[in-house]
């Protein structure tokens, strides 16, 4: 499972994404209107499904990219559980 929680005027403006240890990435949220503060996926939902079957040991990279200029943000917590 994963949790993201952001501070950002227009949350609906980021992409995230997250990357394993063996390159594999999957979008996780890209420019919806409907962007709640705090993110919550898990493997039923289908995003992390990408992931099934990898080792979770290394280093998992989350992108957070901002589509509009202007504004700015915070990550303030990022958390993952392999399961």
């Amino acid at each position: 499972s994963l949790s993201v929680e952001v501070s950002h005027a227009y949350v609906y403006s980021l992409r995230v994404m997250l990357r394993s240890p063996q390159g594999t990435e999957v979008v996780l949220q890209n420019q919806s209107e409907s962007t709640p503060r705090n993110y919550a996926w898990d493997s039923r939902n289908g995003a992390l499904h990408a992931f099934a079957n990898q080792d979770a040991r290394g280093t998992w990279t989350l992108l957070v990219k901002d589509n509009e200029s202007g504004d700015g943000g915070t990550l303030s917590s990022f958390t993952i559980r392999p399961v």
